[in-house]
């Protein structure tokens, strides 16, 4: 843009006097100190606001990763002081140094916003910086210009990473074409590499791995033309990340190495061991497991002496991933204990739920079901308290699977019920979340179009200021040729002006009839039926699924305007009681209902939901969305029938099976009856006794809600009152039972009941022989159970006589002790014990299994 020279001349004045002004300050001797203190104590010195505003900054600088609100309130008062100078400057369009601090301060205040999520008033102060900086652009020329470029490009690659962490890809995408534009021009290689990254990163999240790889591999041969190591690194970091989602683990493995040896030479500890651990990753993808161990170890060494919490707890994830991979499911469990500790020591609630998860996947694969299952409980609960889905989702899939392993299909069901509900919830929520994304795009768009026409007014503004103060030089002179001009140039401006009202009022339809061709797609799309109301509930918008169960079932042709209150139907009127007018009243809410057609059974689930004006405040609209749910109701109903089916058919069989021992005992005492010797009666007294112990596990079952575990206590009480029965006298049984789950599989319960039928008909049998001057003692068997940190112990004990001292009933050959040798050992897993001090005592340990 060409200056007069009267203006010129001005111009360079100022920068003479910007120049001197810079010179005495160096010569002065002021520096600016690194630390804070320092820089307060020259705020307080110094009567200069622009230099005031410089030391703010750099203030703001000093704390703007520790506290960044009070970096936002330093960023603020610079701005406010650069402000008032350039709103008090009377040559202000001829002195940049104030407005180059404004837009400076503007564009760090929205680096704050950007940082702490609030992107809204982040994109605000990037709006004004980006004011400043154009009306700079169109004012100065050289020593300013090409500052001005390079803080424009930097303003908006910040607006590009604001789309970005928004999801709103192909803005951040234009937003960084822009820059890279600049960067070009500039020829700006540092700067340049690193938009090409910002490129590449937004491709990779779009999934388009090869213009990803494209864009990096730009970044990277920018960072080598200027040899800058660091940025060179992380290229190769970033490629090797994009090969490893392609699954080309060679050239992601060989990428990662060479990043590492860059980091060892810069001495960054913190990126060695972030390679370190991509490198694992890589060598355990490729099956080298022993080089991939090494490498995961070596990554969470440096993150525990740098202290880097969040870099542990994810190392030691990976380690437990390991493995679990190689089945070392006990070490697995270690890792996955100490990250779950060190995630509760930070409160990071989403490691602690994942943690959990993993820790509870362990102890199933070591066969611990309870013990999983209750783990994965707790994931599941930390996961709903903090809105964690995707956990959630994880944890009723595990719930599930794990339950079904117990035979738990009651559960199992429920827990699948879930499982597909939140994944459903999920699925909805990624849907809104594309067509917020598409609103947020579409609202940016129009936002930027409204700064573009008022940037270009307000180049028509200073374009007529500059012309009305030459046609003002000129007027002295010739005061009719510059009427004849101005009038002239009013005519001309307002036939300008007319244009481009008719070109904004054009591309305002062609964006309104793209958004409503999106809007259509995606009601044509949905899979379900979409119904669009007005706050009056007259229908605006709505889909073919729409169209058809109106028709069908409420036998309604609807069409764009018709008030569903106008329509005198049960059906639809059931659905403004219940959802509309609490959705008018601002409420989303859903129904699941029940219609008879044709001779059949149809579900829907109906989902009613406000949409605020901009305010938030009051309901413009309401979309009602209906989900056909007749297959997924009938589906539940028929496995529901199968499992009732099933619970009553294995119910009959314990009881025939319960009723067969009855006849099997019923034979045996028939049989005892033909023998006169004693000895072969008591022996099949004792068979018969034997069979009714396990004949009362299929009776606790045929009663049981359970068909795989009864309660041990009450069995165990059942064949004690038996054997009592049976045996009779003066002998007092006693039962002491503390167990707090008393529910035990059947494999369990049947050899215990055995063990125990076994030791009191001893007790009974044998205990009480006492000579003549110790018979007035009380006799009684105690039979006590209890569950601890090694397992269940159930102990039989008497205070009779005892056995000799040379007999060991572990190794006696006896029927009884032989068959409490076999079935505690061998069948139950565990160790038994007795003690012949005052009476006899048998215990026996086992864990659940």
């Amino acid at each position: 843009m060409l200056l007069p020279n009267s203006i010129l001349h001005l111009f360079y004045s100022h920068i003479i006097s910007i120049l001197t002004f810079i010179a005495i300050l160096f010569n002065s001797g002021i520096v600016i100190a690194s630390n804070v203190d320092s820089l307060l104590t020259l705020i307080d010195k110094t009567n200069n606001k622009l230099e005031k505003s410089e030391l703010y900054i750099k203030l703001g600088d000093k704390h703007e990763y520790t506290e960044p609100g009070k970096a936002f309130e330093y960023y603020q008062m610079a701005y406010e002081l650069a402000n008032s100078v350039s709103m008090t400057t009377s040559t202000r369009s001829l002195s940049p140094e104030a407005d180059l601090i404004r837009a400076k301060s503007r564009r760090y205040m929205g680096i704050v916003k950007s940082d702490q999520g609030e992107y809204e008033k982040a994109l605000t102060h990037y709006d004004q910086a980006l004011n400043i900086y154009e009306k700079l652009r169109l004012l100065y020329t050289a020593p300013f210009k090409r500052d001005i470029e390079i803080n424009i490009a930097k303003l908006q690659s910040n607006i590009g990473v604001v789309y970005s962490r928004q999801g709103v890809y192909n803005l951040a995408r234009e937003y960084y074409e822009k820059s890279l534009e600049i960067y070009q021009e500039l020829k700006d290689t540092n700067s340049l590499a690193v938009t090409y990254s910002s490129l590449g990163i937004v491709e990779a999240r779009r999934a388009n791995m090869n213009e990803a790889l494209r864009y990096f591999q730009q970044a990277l041969d920018n960072y080598a033309s200027v040899n800058n190591a660091e940025g060179l690194g992380q290229s190769y970091n970033n490629i090797g990340n994009v090969y490893s989602q392609m699954g080309d683990w060679d050239e992601a493995l060989e990428l990662f190495l060479k990043a590492h040896d860059l980091y060892v030479q810069l001495g960054y500890q913190s990126r060695v061991a972030t390679t370190k651990t991509n490198i694992g990753l890589s060598l355990q993808s490729k099956g080298e497991f022993s080089r991939a161990k090494e490498y995961l170890l070596e990554g969470l060494k440096i993150r525990q002496d740098l202290n880097e919490r969040a870099g542990i707890i994810e190392s030691l994830n990976n380690l437990g991933q390991f493995y679990f991979e190689q089945a070392g499911y006990d070490v697995a469990n270690d890792y996955f204990r100490r990250s779950h500790e060190l995630a509760v020591s930070i409160g990071d609630q989403r490691m602690i739920a994942q943690t959990l998860m993993n820790i509870g996947r362990g102890y199933f694969l070591n066969g611990l079901y309870h013990n999983a299952i209750e783990t994965i409980h707790k994931a599941a609960k930390i996961a709903h308290d903090h809105d964690l889905k995707f956990i959630i989702q994880s944890s009723y899939d595990y719930l599930a699977q794990y339950y079904a392993a117990i035979n738990n299909f009651k559960s199992a069901f429920h827990y699948s019920k879930e499982h597909f509900s939140i994944s459903q919830e999920i699925l909805n929520e990624q849907r809104l979340r594309q067509i917020n994304e598409l609103e947020i795009e579409y609202k940016a768009r129009e936002k930027q179009r409204r700064i573009e026409n008022l940037e270009k007014e307000q180049e028509i503004n200073i374009y007529k200021l500059r012309q009305t103060k030459v046609v003002n030089t000129f007027l002295a002179l010739l005061f009719i040729t510059g009427l004849v001009i101005a009038v002239f140039s009013i005519l001309l401006l307002k036939q300008r002006n007319k244009i481009m009202l008719l070109n904004k009022e054009s591309d305002a339809r062609k964006q309104i009839q793209k958004t409503n061709n999106n809007l259509n797609a995606i009601l044509e799309t949905h899979a379900h039926g979409m119904l669009l109301l007005d706050n009056e509930l007259n229908v605006i918008e709505f889909n073919k699924k729409a169209i058809d169960w109106f028709g069908f079932y409420a036998g309604i042709s609807i069409s764009t305007g018709i008030s569903l209150q106008g329509i005198n139907d049960l059906l639809i009127k059931g659905l403004m009681n219940d959802l509309l007018k609490e959705s008018l009243m601002g409420y989303p809410r859903e129904k699941e209902i029940q219609i008879e057609k044709d001779e059949n059974q149809h579900y829907f689930k109906f989902f009613s939901n406000p949409v605020f004006e901009e305010d938030d405040k009051l309901v413009q609209s309401i979309s009602l969305m209906i989900e056909n749910i007749t297959e997924q109701r009938v589906a539940e109903e028929r496995i529901l029938s199968n499992l009732k089916e099933n619970e009553t058919l294995v119910k009959e069989i314990h009881h025939r099976v319960k009723n067969n021992m009855q006849v099997i005992m019923s034979l045996i005492r028939m049989q005892s009856r033909v023998f006169s010797d004693n000895n072969l009666k008591e022996s099949f007294y004792e068979l018969e006794r034997r069979i009714a112990a396990m004949s009362l596990v299929h009776e606790d079952l045929y009663k049981s809600s359970s068909l795989s575990q009864i309660r041990i206590d009450d069995y165990l009480t059942r064949i004690s009152v038996n054997l009592s029965g049976v045996f009779g006298g003066e002998i007092k049984l006693y039962t002491h039972f503390k167990v707090d789950n008393s529910l035990v599989d059947v494999d369990i319960a049947m050899p215990c009941g055995l063990v125990v039928n076994e030791l009191i008909t001893n007790s009974f049998k044998h205990a009480f022989h006492f000579p003549k001057d110790r018979g007035q003692k009380e006799k009684r068997i105690d039979i006590s159970l209890a569950e601890g940190y090694d397992g269940i112990k159930i102990a039989v004990s008497d205070n009779g006589t005892g056995i000799a001292d040379d007999i060991n009933p572990q190794k006696t050959t006896t029927m009884g002790f032989h068959l409490i040798r076999i079935i505690v050992e061998e069948q139950l897993k565990g160790s038994w014990e007795f003690n012949n001090k005052g009476g006899f005592t048998v215990s026996f340990n086992f864990k659940r299994k």
